[in-house]
């Protein structure tokens, strides 16, 4: 559980480093013969990973016990893969990659739906 909360908060601030520093456009800027995706996911990724080593030597997490443990690493997991998913939605231009199903779309593409998924796992860690 540990770990899958030290993810969580290294998306938030990696996206927030993403989308604030400047340095972000140099960086997606530098590789010129890969799709943008790439480099974009690349320096993303880069944002994220050294935030995840930090986080998962401070963060200390004590999931409970019984049904409640288990219905909050779960609902923490399908948190997480939401915020992955919005992420590459709206932050990363995952549309010249893939372009997922119009099914998947609905819960994704709105900006409220971004606004909730980043809600949704910060109101489970904190109940």
């Amino acid at each position: 559980m540990n770990k899958l909360v030290s993810a969580i908060l290294s998306l938030y601030i990696g996206s927030f480093l993403f989308t604030v520093l400047p340095l972000t456009k140099v960086l997606t800027g530098a590789a010129k013969g890969m799709p943008a995706v790439w480099s974009h996911l690349g320096v993303f990724v880069l944002f994220c990973v050294p935030v995840w080593f930090v986080m998962n030597r401070i963060v200390q997490v004590n999931p409970g016990r019984g049904m409640w443990g288990m219905m909050k690493t779960v609902l923490l997991s399908l948190g997480c893969a939401g915020i992955i998913l919005s992420i590459l939605y709206h932050i990363i231009p995952i549309k010249s990659l893939y372009d997922l199903p119009p099914f998947i779309d609905r819960f994704f593409v709105p900006d409220l739906a971004y606004a909730l998924w980043l809600i949704a796992p910060l109101v489970v860690l904190f109940f």
